[in-house]
């Protein structure tokens, strides 16, 4: 698999292009700037004669062609490319020369009907020109034959460069990206052939924790069982195995691999008979593993080198403990995604979810708090919502759920709110609490660029003069400590202090010694049990309100900051402040939806890794509709990939999107039948449906011609689109239900559906049912299932996992990305977009016969469901 300009040699791929006036065949090469050949439009050759090679040619070699103005006047040039094999095609960037501009680009590509189709463009403000110097057009299509056309008007026409961005992939989809691989397709191991997996009869416990994961792993996603077998330190090579260890445990290993891997870091070496893993401790060898098993997916493994090392130190994600009932998918997003995907680090958030011996009010009025919001009594507790979903968890429950992290490998670091946001303490001990000033007001604020201050109904900080507070955090700390028994740090919180230095007893003292002292008074309590503090960095930043920014030179250079308001300052690398008085900076709440320039800053010295933040309780659905599911999944390669690219995000979407399937399948605990490899496929017919809204028409055009097709494999009839509109919207034009016959018995159904507008997305609130399947068996029994915008579906004319960019939605920047998949991805004839998603219902009754399926609008807006197809599949 190749990455980045696929006419680098590395790609593989070769090729030549030509000029020609635009949609014609006739000649049109640059006569301002030449290429090195030049053929006239009057001169008597064949098309295919005039072909440039990517090599010898200008145009691809930084070496600038161009047009007169009078040549192209307001018409305009192709550029036909051939390349030697079909890409992915991510983007395409134009280097303009000086003087340079043109009306619009269009990328285009040839049809299954000969017809070139536009699968990319950039266009012009009406009465303006494209004169920047560099334009990037966005693709996201696979192709082979592309034409670039380049729309004049009355200027001159200077390209310095040309970048085709995209990907040339291969069988083995490995991701996070290694950081070199060879593959060699010649030599296979068949996985049939596979007898054990060896490790060192004196084998440390981190490789025989790796050697189970693989034997459980395989028996998972094969059903072949291998036996874990010990052998001596100089044990002989043996066909049709798996060598696993760190360095030292097993010669043979140590003669296969003789470099050690990096903290973290494994090589694999794979022959015609045998697989050797090699790392250096835990992390390394389950990474290895994994990327073994990625390897496998196919049935073989090739001859390999694949060796791997971390660009970040801390590679996190941030979320709340979870509540009972969601341990066991705790355990699940631990063993089948953050592992997996290389994260090291999980920052867990305690307030009042822990039940304390030594406190037992501050569990009463979590409890007593988090039950009033519920009833609608009080406002939403704060982070009750987060933390246990406002329930408590024994202290046995957390430690069991920390072990299990940590058998993995996992860094946990508990989070203890101080300072601010400690609603949990001040509830029970309303002594200690920090008195909001009198002109605190929270009715204006600007979501954009703030987040909502908390309600006034509670006290959000403490009062730092008050001794009493810290025999409560230092108890606190203690219980927490004693059952995380953190290794290294402990989060101290301290961010989004509103109120401090406002009550009658501080209130002419400096904030800023304030904090100092608070902080100061927590860092050497940690001291004291050697563990290193970790806080929020906003308090410290000089771009806020706060009065607490001179702090900065007053509490220790190793406290590790988080800092995570970059996104109210994007244009600024705002880390620069933190790092310039010698912290070490994590990146906090780091959202690969919104977060700029990264590649850049994250080289930066003192950045030492970053973090993905979760502001929901932890469920799979949550964190599936919150988009924070891929966004683990693609931050994760940003944090363990020193090549990762900002600007071939397509690239890494369409990777993301093979994974998610059994990811998802994975995360839920129940196989999708659509996944089995013994799958019976049912296509339903739809009816000719009279009075459906009108589809967009570029829509139905591009999907009604696939007719009967498979899409991942699955048999679809595409030849009927019925559409359903609320009465708000349609009024009695349209029709808001329509009933479709289905007559069978089925594991799983999947609907092939989008919507034709967009609905609201409110962070923090589920989202919008625009629709609902009514699922009715021959029983008579009947079933409802929601069609939600953002989570199960998405309108059609949005790329599957485009970042939702508007800073409104920093915390939330994806929609439809895991509770359903893009089952087609395709443009219209003039370039835009098209995205149906296909979102499979598991049947909970699946020996009923399902008689019928209505599908009715849901709301009053015009997010029209449009159903393209059904499929019922039995395993």
């Amino acid at each position: 698999m190749f990455l980045g300009n696929i006419l680098d040699e590395k790609s593989g791929i070769s090729g030549s292009y030509t000029y020609r006036q635009r949609g014609t065949a006739i000649p049109s090469f640059p006569d301002l700037f030449p290429d090195i050949i030049q053929v006239k439009s009057t001169d008597d050759v064949k098309p295919e004669d005039c072909y440039i090679s990517f090599k010898e040619g200008n145009l691809f070699n930084k070496r600038t062609i161009g047009w007169k103005w009078l040549t192209l006047l307001d018409t305009g040039v192709d550029i036909f490319i051939k390349l030697s094999s079909r890409c992915f095609i991510d983007n395409i960037k134009i280097k303009q020369g000086a003087g340079s501009a043109v009306k619009s680009v269009r990328v285009l590509s040839t049809g299954e009907n000969g017809d070139p189709g536009v699968i990319g463009r950039i266009d012009a403000a009406t009465d303006s020109m494209l004169a920047a110097e560099q334009l990037e057009i966005s693709v996201g299509v696979f192709a082979r034959d592309i034409i670039i056309r380049l729309d004049a008007n009355f200027s001159d026409i200077i390209i310095e460069d040309v970048n085709i961005l995209g990907a040339v992939f291969d069988k083995y989809t490995l991701y996070p990206m290694p950081e070199s691989t060879s593959i060699d397709e010649s030599s296979l191991i068949d996985m049939a052939n596979l007898e054990r997996i060896i490790i060192s009869s004196s084998a440390s416990s981190d490789t025989v924790f790796a050697a189970n994961l693989l034997k459980e792993k395989i028996i998972e996603n094969h059903n072949i069982e291998l036996p874990v077998e010990s052998c001596s330190k100089n044990v002989r090579a043996s066909a049709n195995s798996i060598f696993l260890g760190k360095s030292g445990e097993i010669d043979i290993i140590d003669s296969a691999i003789t470099e050690t891997p990096a903290k973290e870091g494994y090589i694999i070496n794979s022959d015609a008979s045998a697989v050797y893993i090699k790392a250096s401790d835990r992390l390394g060898l389950v990474y290895g593993v994994e990327t073994l098993l990625s390897l496998m997916n196919n049935g073989q493994i090739p001859k390999c080198t694949i060796k791997d090392t971390p660009f970040m130190e801390f590679r996190g994600v941030h979320f709340g403990l979870p509540s009972r009932e969601e341990i066991p998918f705790f355990k699940r997003l631990v063993r089948y995604c953050l592992a997996p995907m290389r994260i090291n680090t999980i920052f867990l958030e305690f307030a009042g979810g822990m039940r304390f011996d030594r406190h037992p009010k501050i569990s009463e009025a979590w409890l007593e708090g988090n039950r009033k919001a519920r009833e609608g009594k009080w406002p939403p507790f704060p982070h009750g919502h987060i933390v246990a979903s406002g329930t408590i968890l024994e202290k046995s429950e957390v430690a069991e759920i920390v072990e299990y992290a940590r058998s993995y490998g996992f860094e946990i670091i508990p989070e203890v709110q101080s300072l601010g946001h400690v609603q949990y303490i001040t509830v029970a001990y309303p002594e200690v609490a920090e008195t909001e000033p009198s002109d605190y007001d929270t009715s204006n604020v600007d979501l954009k660029k703030e987040d909502m201050p908390p309600s006034k109904f509670y006290k959000n900080s403490y009062c730092t003069m008050n001794n009493k507070i810290y025999s409560i955090i230092f108890d606190l700390i203690d219980e927490i400590v004693e059952v995380v028994r953190p290794t290294r740090y402990v989060h101290m919180g301290h961010d989004e202090v509103y109120n401090i230095g406002t009550c009658p007893v501080c209130s002419k003292l400096d904030p800023a010694e304030l904090y100092a002292m608070d902080v100061n008074k927590l860092y050497n309590y940690l001291r004291s049990k050697n563990l290193g503090m970790m806080i929020w960095g906003d308090m410290l930043q000089d771009c806020t309100e706060y009065k607490t920014p001179p702090a900065i030179t007053k509490i220790p250079k190793d406290i590790i900051l988080l800092d995570f308001i970059w996104y109210f300052h994007p244009d600024k690398d705002i880390e620069d402040h933190l790092l310039d008085h010698g912290f070490k900076v994590i990146m906090g709440n780091m959202y690969s939806s919104h977060y700029p320039r990264f590649e850049a800053r994250a080289r930066k010295k003192g950045i030492i890794g970053a973090e993905v933040s979760v502001w929901k309780q932890l469920t799979e659905y949550h964190l599936g509709f919150e988009g924070k599911i891929y966004d683990f999944v693609y931050s994760a390669n940003m944090m363990w990939s020193s090549e990762y690219r900002s600007d071939l995000r397509l690239c890494y979407d369409h990777i993301i999107s093979k994974l998610m399937p059994h990811l998802r399948s994975r995360l839920h605990g129940e196989k999708y039948p659509s996944l089995s490899k013994t799958r019976k496929c049912m296509p339903v017919s739809l009816p000719g449906a009279e009075n459906c809204p009108p589809i967009p028409c570029g829509l139905a055009t591009a999907v009604k011609k696939l007719g009967n097709t498979e899409l991942k494999g699955i048999p679809f009839d595409l030849n009927n689109i019925v559409s359903v509109i609320s009465k708000a919207a349609g009024g009695d034009k349209y029709c808001e239900c329509v009933t479709i016959p289905v007559n069978l018995t089925c594991d799983s159904l999947i609907f092939l559906h989008s919507t034709a507008e967009n609905e609201k997305r409110i962070p923090w609130r589920n989202p919008v049912q625009v629709g609902v399947y009514i699922i009715e068996y021959r029983d008579g029994t009947i079933l409802e299932v929601p069609v939600e915008y953002g989570g199960n579906a998405g309108v059609w004319n949005r790329r599957y996992a485009a970042p939702m960019k508007h800073g409104f939605y920093r915390h939330q920047g994806y929609v439809a990305t895991y509770l359903s998949d893009a089952y087609i991805q395709s443009k219209t004839q003039d370039g835009k977009d098209i995205t149906v998603y296909g979102y499979e219902w598991i049947n909970p009754d699946k020996d009923k016969e399902i008689s019928k399926i209505t599908l009715k609008a849901s709301g009053n807006s015009d997010s029209q469901v449009i159903l393209f197809a059904i499929t019922g599949i039995r395993e």
